[in-house]
């Protein structure tokens, strides 16, 4: 009747990779994904005002526990590498594997143990980085905060706020940019709640 109706196809179906043949309409993803932008700004400009109100100490204290747990963990994975490797090399001497089979699973353990290796280079990088600051700045909130009005999207709205958008057959997830960031900014809201409500006080913030 003169009207024009789109839809999104799965294109893991399309390409013959798995999945299921279903589809969505743009009108209905629009709307969703909208609403979860306007939620997710909302949610991040009331965490920065309580961590505002009560100082950054806690926020840093989150993040530099939580970037401790990350390194113990690397650490930790680094030297179970290093182990299976030596065990490994004793099972080839005492002819419990091959050695093909030596050379090709001490070469897996390798490349995961530098993988873990690299990984915790750059948790430690971030640690001396935080140690180092006397503030704790959070510029990647402005890309938001510059949003907290919107009332519809555009390429440039979904680019700057979001890293990616799936679609399954009965559900949408959206992945925000600066997930780890908003995790920690949450956790650290969570410690003030639960220490705000310890002396009787009430902060708001879902």
């Amino acid at each position: 009747k003169g009207k024009k109706y789109c839809y999104y196809h799965c294109s893991t179906y399309k390409n013959k990779e798995g999945c299921s043949s279903h589809l969505i309409s743009e009108k209905m993803i629009y709307e969703v994904v909208l609403d979860s932008v306007k939620k997710q700004i909302t949610l991040l400009i009331e965490a920065e005002e309580i961590i505002k109100k009560n100082g950054m100490d806690t926020y840093k204290k989150v993040e530099s526990r939580s970037l401790e747990q990350q390194l113990m963990a690397l650490y930790e994975e680094v030297e179970r590498y290093k182990d299976l490797k030596t065990r490994l090399y004793q099972d080839m001497v005492d002819g419990i594997v091959s050695r093909e089979e030596y050379h090709e699973y001490n070469q897996r353990f390798t490349e995961k143990m530098q993988k873990a290796e690299k990984a915790k280079q750059e948790t430690e990088e971030k640690k001396e980085k935080l140690s180092a600051e006397e503030k704790r700045m959070h510029p990647w909130i402005e890309d938001f905060k510059k949003y907290k009005n919107i009332q519809s999207l555009d390429r440039k709205a979904v680019v700057t706020l979001i890293e990616q958008i799936i679609v399954y057959s009965k559900e949408i997830e959206i992945q925000f940019k600066y997930s780890d960031e908003m995790q920690e900014m949450i956790e650290a809201v969570q410690i003030i709640r639960e220490r705000q409500e310890r002396k009787g006080e009430f902060v708001c913030c879902a």
